[in-house]
């Protein structure tokens, strides 16, 4: 393993989940009443369960199960010597997601050995729409079953940009791998096209030496031309083009969320998460800080910038205090490692890794 890269996958994975969980409980509030409810400075630590853990709300625990479809996707191709992964299985393991909101019972037919895991098997989703979307069939980049448009298209597509890597695809079959998970569920043009810039970012600052602001202009350069027919293609350029230039200026941050957008679709989340992200491109914490204290989508942005940063600056630029308590900590750091380790096993059985084919084969791993 790389060392730093496998630091870097770590830093997405885990900056995500802290974004999310310093965001969630506050999701929905906007700063005035988030400064009522924590002080002036806003939220700045976890809220604690009764456990003692800072929760995972949907949005970490649907990036987990990507990550996992992509890895039994990957792991079915390496038996059987072909290609892959594919994005059915990505959308299998959301169908075993579906399964953890609406069952504790842990023993029904699934295809991820996430599904094992007990507190996975806890509702984090408010709307019965937000589970909803993932039933029945899934649409395409080409064929759009269902047209959502929220940020949900681009909060689970971190494990994309980390596990594709240019020496095995070329980044524009990476960024339409990315819009077709993303448009299995979420059908309208500008959010998997966000999500395609999202992937092609994360992948860039993960595996070159661009700056952040370098691999956005070529997120946006190169998913434009890909995308350059779709009807929306160009409000989402704007709207990231007018991100990228606020985070130079000097404006307060509930005022440039308000000129970017509070978070109501995917783009808007997406741009706002890549003005914190450049803002303060040194400092995780600053950054997570600001994009949780604002009139946004909270947790959404926070946790886009948190992957965003996470992977360009790493995991050892998160604080301890945001890892220490992180619900599935753990759980977040295995499967980072094993996107970034990809799968040992070929269909003959030379230095055959059980375990890994208990979690990815068989789906029966239990920790």
């Amino acid at each position: 393993m790389n060392p730093i890269i496998l630091d870097k996958v770590r830093g997405c994975m885990l900056g995500g989940a802290v974004g999310d969980a310093l965001g969630y409980p506050v999701m929905n509030l906007n700063i005035d009443d988030i400064r009522k409810e924590h002080g002036e400075n806003g939220i700045s630590e976890y809220l604690l369960d009764e456990n003692g853990k800072a929760g995972i709300s949907d949005i970490t625990q649907l990036s987990l199960f990507t990550a996992n479809g992509i890895l039994s996707g990957k792991t079915k191709a390496c038996k059987i010597g072909t290609e892959g992964p594919d994005v059915a299985t990505v959308c299998q393991a959301y169908k075993d997601w579906v399964k953890t909101q609406e069952s504790d019972n842990t023993n029904e037919s699934h295809t991820t050995w996430l599904y094992n895991i007990e507190n996975l098997h806890s509702r984090r989703h408010s709307l019965e729409s937000g589970i909803d979307i993932f039933k029945g069939d899934f649409g395409s980049v080409e064929k759009p079953e269902k047209l959502g448009m929220d940020f949900g298209a681009i909060t689970r597509i971190a494990p994309v940009g980390l596990y594709f890597k240019e020496e095995n695809m070329q980044i524009e079959e990476i960024d339409v791998f990315a819009a077709n998970v993303a448009a299995s569920t979420h059908g309208y043009d500008a959010a998997y096209i966000s999500a395609a810039i999202l992937a092609h970012i994360i992948n860039k600052v993960t595996y070159t030496e661009m700056t952040l602001k370098e691999a956005v202009s070529d997120a946006m350069n190169t998913v434009k031309r890909l995308c350059g027919y779709k009807p929306h293609v160009e409000s989402v350029m704007e709207g990231l083009s007018r991100a990228v230039s606020l985070a130079g200026d000097d404006i307060d941050d509930k005022e440039a969320v308000s000129e970017i957008g509070i978070g109501n679709s995917a783009d808007e989340v997406l741009a706002a998460a890549i003005y914190f992200s450049l803002k303060y491109e040194e400092d995780f914490e600053k950054a997570i800080h600001a994009a949780v204290n604002n009139d946004g989508k909270s947790g959404a942005i926070a946790s886009v910038t948190g992957n965003i940063l996470g992977a360009y600056l790493g995991a050892r630029a998160i604080p301890e205090k945001y890892l220490e308590k992180l619900e599935l900590r753990h759980i977040i750091q295995i499967i980072a490692e094993d996107l970034h380790e990809d799968c040992p096993n070929t269909n003959y059985f030379d230095n055959f890794n059980w375990i890994w084919e208990e979690k990815y084969g068989e789906a029966c791993y239990i920790i």
